[in-house]
Formats: C-alpha cells, sequence, structure tokens
C-alpha cells in the first residue's frame, strides 16, 4: 500500500498445513498395538513492512515478522486406556491427561507401541530496522538493528515400556542361560518382565532471544576500486524457561551429600531463579568479542576483468533448543523403573500389579543441590563461548567477447566452537587411575549407602573405581552440547554464461567442493 510518494507498507500471510505418516499402519487403522504415526507439520507466517524515504539520499526499512511451526507425533496407540490391558489405571494418567498402549519389546517376536503424542511448537518473531544514507557521489551508509525472540514450547507424553526374554522360563537352572529352553513369548504371557520404566516428562516454555546492530560502508574510493566496510554487533542470551524449569551444573559447588557421606563432593545441579541467573548459561560473546568484523573490495584491473574478494565473522547459533539437543528439565521430569527382579529367578513384579511400590513424583526444586544425586545429570556450564564462523571469498570475472562471460569463484570457511551433538561424559576416571586395572571393579564400603535412596549407588557396597571419579555422587555428568566442534568447508566454481538478445541464457558450471566437520554426532555419548 502506498501511503505517499516517500511511504509504502506492504503486508504477507501464508499458511502450510501438512501432515507426514512416519510409520504405516501395519496391523490395521484400529489396532492401538501398531506402529502407525502420524507427523503433523503445520505452520503460519505473517510479515510486515513500513518504508519511509525521507529524503532521496536517506531511507528508513521497518521490519516485523512471526512464524509459527507446530511438529507434532500423533501414534495410533494414544490415547489409550492401560487398564484394558490388565496394567495399573494409574498409568493413564501419570505424566500426561490420557495413557498410551506401552512399548512392548519380546525377543524373537515383533514389537508392539508405537509411542506417544509429543509435538514441538516454536516461534520466530522478529523485529529489524535498517537506515541507507547516501552521503555524496562516494560512499553510500548503511546502518541499522534487528531483535529475534525464539520461543519453544515441547511437550511429551508418558509411555509404559516392557521388555521381555526368556530369562524367566528357562531351565533347568533358571540363572544359567539355555537356549534349548526357554522362551520370551512365554515370559511375556506370564506378565514377567525383565526391566521396564515409565517417565513423567515435564513440559517446558524456552525461549532465547539475538539482538544485534550494524554499521556498513559501500566507499568507492576510485573509478576502479569500491571497498565495503562493516561492524556488526550481536549477542545471544543464555535460553531461560518460563517456570524456570532448566538447572545448570556447577562442577567446583560442594554437593549437599558431603557431610553425610563424609567426604567432599564436587559438583551440583543450580536451578534457575530464586536468586539465581534465570538463564542457564552466561551470555556468550564472539571470537572477536561482540564486534564481528566484514570487509570486502572490488577492483576492476580493465573493462573486462573485475576482480571481488571478502572476508567476514558471522556468529551462528549456540545452543539448540529442544528435547533432542540434551535440554531436560531435570528435578521435574521422573522415571519410575519396573524392578523385573532381586534375585535373578523370582520375578519381582508383574504386568498386572507393575511399579506395585507406586510411581516416583518429580522432586521440582525442593531437593536443591542434591537433585538427580545417584544418577546421571545433563550439565550445561555456565561460561560457554559464542560460536562463529570465519568466511571468506576471491572470485574473478572476465568477458571474453560480447554477452560471454568467464568466471572463477573461490570459497572458504571455518567454524569455530560450535556446539557437538553428542553428550560429552566429564565423569571419566583419570588416565592415572587406569593404572589400578580390575581393582577398580573391587567392591568397598558405599559412603552413599542410606543416603541416596535407588539406583547402582543405593546398595552396601560400590565400585572402588566409582569413588575416584571426579563426580563420585553421580552415575554420570554429560556436557550439553558442548562447544567444541569445528568445520572447515571450501569450494572452488567455474562457469561460463551467454546471453543472447532474445533474452535466452546459457550457463554452464563445474563446482569442487569439500567440507569436513565434527559437530554431527547427535545420539551418540563420547568420553572426555
Amino acid at each position: 500500500h502506498n501511503i505517499n510518494d516517500k511511504q509504502h507498507l506492504f503486508g504477507r500471510w501464508s499458511w502450510k498445513h501438512e501432515f507426514k505418516q512416519l510409520a504405516g499402519d501395519l496391523y490395521g487403522i484400529n489396532d492401538p498395538g501398531g506402529p502407525g504415526t502420524l507427523a503433523p507439520d503445520n505452520r503460519w507466517d505473517i510479515g510486515f513492512g513500513y518504508s519511509n524515504a525521507f529524503s532521496p539520499n536517506f531511507a528508513m526499512v521497518l521490519t516485523l515478522g512471526w512464524n509459527r511451526w507446530t511438529e507434532e507425533r500423533q501414534p495410533q496407540g494414544a490415547p489409550f486406556d492401560v487398564s484394558s490391558l490388565g496394567l495399573p489405571g494409574t498409568l493413564n494418567t501419570y505424566g500426561s491427561p490420557m495413557g498410551a498402549f506401552p512399548a512392548i519389546s519380546v525377543t524373537g517376536e515383533g514389537s508392539l507401541g508405537s509411542g506417544v503424542i509429543q509435538g514441538w511448537p516454536r516461534e520466530n518473531r522478529t523485529i529489524s530496522l535498517d537506515f541507507t544514507k547516501i552521503m555524496g557521489a562516494h560512499n553510500t551508509l548503511s546502518f541499522g538493528s534487528m531483535w529475534v525472540m525464539l520461543p519453544i514450547n515441547p511437550y511429551l507424553d508418558a509411555q509404559a515400556t516392557f521388555s521381555f526374554s526368556s530369562g524367566f522360563t528357562q531351565g533347568p537352572n533358571p540363572i544359567a542361560a539355555n537356549q534349548d529352553s526357554g522362551n520370551a513369548l512365554a515370559s511375556f504371557l506370564a506378565g514377567a518382565a525383565d526391566s521396564g520404566s515409565i517417565t513423567d516428562n515435564a513440559s517446558s516454555a524456552i525461549s532465547k532471544k539475538f539482538l544485534g546492530c550494524y554499521l556498513n560502508d559501500d566507499w568507492k574510493v576510485t573509478s576502479k576500486l569500491t571497498l565495503n566496510l562493516g561492524l556488526r554487533y550481536e549477542i545471544q542470551t543464555g535460553p531461560t524457561e518460563r517456570h524456570n524449569k532448566l538447572p545448570y551444573f556447577d562442577p567446583t559447588a560442594t554437593n549437599p551429600l558431603s557431610p553425610q557421606a563424609g567426604i567432599h563432593l564436587p559438583g551440583e545441579l543450580v536451578f534457575a531463579g530464586g536468586g539465581n541467573p534465570r538463564s542457564i548459561y552466561d551470555t556468550p560473546y564472539g571470537g572477536f568479542g561482540p564486534v564481528a568484523p566484514r570487509v570486502g573490495l572490488s577492483y576492476s584491473l580493465n573493462p573486462k576483468l573485475v576482480l571481488h574478494s571478502g572476508f567476514g565473522i558471522f556468529d551462528v547459533p549456540s545452543m539448540m533448543t529442544a528435547y533432542e539437543e540434551g535440554l531436560a528439565a531435570q528435578g521435574f521430569t521422573q522415571t519410575t523403573t519396573y524392578v523385573g527382579t532381586y534375585d535373578g529367578v523370582t520375578p519381582a513384579n508383574t504386568l498386572s500389579n507393575a511399579f506395585k511400590s507406586g510411581l516416583q513424583q518429580p522432586t521440582g526444586t525442593s531437593l536443591g543441590g542434591a537433585t538427580y544425586d545417584g544418577q546421571t545429570v545433563n550439565a550445561v556450564l555456565r561460561h560457554r563461548p559464542a560460536s562463529y564462523v570465519e568466511m571468506w571469498t576471491a572470485n574473478a570475472q572476465y568477458q571474453t567477447v560480447a554477452n560471454i562471460v568467464l568466471e572463477a569463484r573461490y570459497v572458504g570457511n571455518h567454524s569455530v566452537k560450535l556446539p557437538f551433538g553428542a553428550l560429552f561424559e566429564l565423569n571419566e576416571l583419570p588416565p592415572s587411575d587406569l593404572r589400578l586395572g580390575t581393582a577398580l571393579l573391587a567392591p568397598v564400603n558405599n559412603p552413599f549407602s542410606g543416603i541416596i535412596k535407588s539406583g547402582t549407588l543405593a546398595g552396601p557396597t560400590v565400585a572402588y573405581g566409582q569413588l575416584l571419579r571426579p563426580y563420585p555422587e553421580y552415575t554420570g555428568v554429560e556436557s550439553v552440547q558442548p562447544p567444541v566442534a569445528s568445520g572447515w568447508y571450501q569450494s572452488l566454481t567455474l562457469s561460463a554464461s551467454k546471453h543472447f538478445t532474445s533474452g535466452l541464457q546459457f550457463l554452464a558450471e563445474f563446482m569442487w567442493s569439500k567440507y569436513l566437520t565434527n559437530s554431527d554426532s547427535s545420539g551418540f555419548s563420547v568420553s572426555m
């Protein structure tokens, strides 16, 4: 919309409705135990812009944008009343407003259960304000700022899982494996599972912000040389959770269990808010401080040959925010374990009375620094440098005859301090202790006995090596998306183009490229 000759408005709205079939209804569309899963993938986007040419050499553009993308999983086994299978009805309301068909794994047989209802509603909200000022015949100055907010509200319902083997039906010695006896399906029919669990996953409302401003000058030094000089100031805030459900890890703090255990125990989870920072790590700055330089030049050697080159520093996201990226609402998420047996012979539970000791409830912040003691913690460390990319390019364009242009272009970049997709284990034994060999496995008196109530650190003895770990009160301390990865990219492009007077264009191009990185390792755990 043209308000007048100087002021203009524009608006745009788009909407996309789709779903993907992740797995087919192999057992029939009405079978809740089948693997069928739909994945709705809906999104909408709205944009608004306003421009004002204050004068022939000074203009402004204001842009607002809002995008929402909701990715979901809708399995055919949810909602489902698990009591109809003879399982405790309490599983219907633990960790979700409705039940889900349990995940059943039977050795040698097809599995049952298609997962749980889950989703990742995420948004991208942006505001940018840009100005352009023409300063004489040789300079064009541009400057502006931007603000970006990235909320994500993941949710994940609960589903009970059970695994069955031939262990409870083999013989004659039930604790000695015998391939000629026992049957996993028979164990399933008897309701005697080896293991299982159900997790109450906390929903989260996570957000992070990008703030930036820039100054850029296109300077025509001579008729042959033009320089492009720029500076950008940009920061990324650490992720926050609306209800302060995301704790960070302090490796130097003294764990509250220390006085009871009688030994010094470093490391504890620290909950955001309540006098502590709300973000889970301190706001990082780039490798050159918050200012990222950019420089480029164009030089005409002669009327037919032009050279271009440039270099710049560009910030990239320092941490991804979603369930699959390792961020966990520890203390607000709780897993109850199904115990198959205590002696290796006698079933301790059956499906009809699964979790007979009760379903454990999330502790929230009530345990303070002792939260997740005796378990594996996902550790977000407060000091986190910013991730950035150094990029450079050079190219030459040569016009041979009329309307034929040859071009050679080189592009390179070096990515620094990228988030590593794997979880890095920080609770490894010091290398100097590995010389102890099997002595590390020797049982010794457990200082956590009677203090830690469940898990491998709750018994009367513990492996000697556990007490030599940097954080002996945890079975694991896994650094989340540690900024230790890097990447290299290089490419060379050769092209030839021909423009015909009729408007037809011919283009031939050859490209060589190479990319090396150690950041794409999601789903694995790496020891340090």
